[in-house]
């Protein structure tokens, strides 16, 4: 992976993972999410018969979408869904707070932290944060193989016996 065109952010996020140790990057599971404002807006002002109607203007308005509207929404869906949580739990989840506010992209999260008890913190409040909304991380690497111990087998993204030179 090479830094170049990635968000000025971004790029001291990771330059920052470098330096300092531990650095993570937990990875959120697909959610399930539900349909968004465009389908409102489309339905709106419609009067319909029956619920055989509903479902027909539904499936046909789904069917006419492309891929991309899709992708698009759902990853906007996400975005938002984070910031509201980090808003929402921020008294119950300091730390955790603060990172999805500030070191996510997209559905990805990209931060370190000072210390490895503050790294183990952070990762308990994020599993807890997200768990409080339905969420999941699926995913957990580090470059510290103490943090990658303390985690759930089903989070790593890589064996804490293996170590990235």
């Amino acid at each position: 992976m090479t830094m170049q065109g990635l968000r000025p952010e971004l790029y001291w996020t990771l330059l920052a993972g470098k330096f300092w140790t531990p650095s993570y990057s937990p990875d959120l599971a697909p959610s399930d999410f539900h349909l968004f404002g465009h389908l409102k807006h489309n339905l709106g002002g419609n009067h319909y018969n029956d619920e055989e109607d509903v479902k027909t203007a539904v499936t046909s308005w789904l069917s006419e979408q492309a891929a991309s509207f899709y992708e698009e929404s759902i990853q906007n869906l996400v975005v938002r869904t984070l910031q509201q949580l980090a808003e929402d739990e921020k008294s119950r989840f300091p730390l955790s707070s603060e990172v999805l506010l500030h070191d996510t992209y997209m559905d990805d999260i990209v931060s370190g932290a000072p210390d490895l008890e503050t790294a183990r913190r952070l990762q308990s409040q994020l599993r807890d944060a997200l768990k409080s909304c339905g969420m999941t991380l699926h995913k957990w690497s580090s470059n510290s193989p103490e943090l990658l111990n303390s985690s759930l087998s089903t989070d790593l993204g890589l064996k804490p016996e293996k170590e990235c030179k």
